[in-house]
């Protein structure tokens, strides 16, 4: 990456886990290899309470194909132990 080269956003979002979702996206983008900046509404043109992901514009589009490919994954499964299902803690029997 050229130190000049244009930033272009990514990945954007206001939602109140805003600040989890823009690290975790930032991860997977650094695993890749890529240069990923997060940036928060203090900086121009981000919306108020906005999050946003910038790579290098020649970065972008496989940016956006790692994100897509992470957004559309099946969700993890949960603990499937029966250690966690609920008991009974009293009975008025």
């Amino acid at each position: 990456m050229s130190s000049g080269e244009e930033l272009v956003v990514v990945y954007r979002s206001a939602d109140p886990s805003a600040g989890e979702q823009v690290q975790e996206i930032r991860e997977l983008l650094e695993e890749a290899g890529l240069s990923p900046v997060i940036v928060d509404d203090s900086a121009p043109g981000v919306p108020l309470g906005a999050y946003e992901v910038r790579v290098p514009a020649s970065q972008a589009a496989k940016a956006e194909e790692i994100i897509r490919a992470a957004e559309e994954a099946p969700p993890e499964e949960g603990d499937a132990s029966h250690d966690l299902d609920p008991v009974p803690i009293f009975s008025a029997l």
